[in-house]
């Protein structure tokens, strides 16, 4: 009787998802938006869509990207989170973009000079771009501390401005997918990689 019962335990944890092994929900991002305060403060696994722009970066569903934004925060620091930050930063721009410019876009869109913004060259593309990404989408695996802004105490939200409602403190990534688009989405013989700072 005692080895029925082993091997019943065995059973159940070899046909049990990895997830529901180690405590990990996975869930989706719509699911935690539906239900927050149920994952709020627990480890969470997610599939998702990287959506980032000027002052903002998270997650969007990558079934139903219009459900719902969550705020990405990156935690760690090992080899895979650092290539998916490197495939998520890495902007392109035009070839004949230089400093006078892109200083000259820049007020215009300040409103410190007067014409219009585009500043197009030989190519139609304009001096500067603004979340002009190499990669395209960008999906990947998400393990973290999810955070639901409402239940914690003095916290009136998270990101730029606290304008979002809730946040993934990432631990690990994994399973990245990511399209290159220069050469695609950006003609070679008009953009380039943009040096890193």
């Amino acid at each position: 009787m005692k080895a029925r019962g082993l091997a019943i335990v065995a059973w159940i944890l070899v046909c049990l998802p990895s997830g529901a092994q180690s405590g990990v929900a996975t869930v989706s991002v719509c699911a935690l938006s539906r239900n927050p305060s149920r994952y709020h403060g627990k480890t969470v696994r997610v599939r998702a869509i990287l959506s980032r722009g000027m002052e903002f970066v998270g997650l969007q569903d990558d079934k139903v990207p219009s459900c719902v934004f969550i705020n990405l925060k990156i935690i760690s620091d090992d080899e895979v989170t650092r290539r998916f930050q490197h495939l998520a930063g890495e902007e392109v721009v035009p070839t004949n973009a230089d400093e006078q410019e892109t200083l000259k876009h820049m007020m215009i869109v300040l409103g410190s000079l007067p014409g219009d913004s585009a500043l197009p060259h030989e190519c139609g593309t304009p001096a500067v771009c603004y979340g002009c990404y190499r990669y395209e989408p960008v999906i990947a695996t998400f393990t973290g501390k999810f955070r639901y802004s409402k239940k914690e105490p003095g916290s009136v939200g998270f990101g730029h401005l606290n304008s979002h409602k809730f946040q993934l403190d990432v631990t690990s990534v994994s399973d990245i997918q990511a399209t290159d688009v220069l050469g695609t989405k950006y003609d070679k013989r008009c953009w380039k990689v943009q040096k890193p700072e």
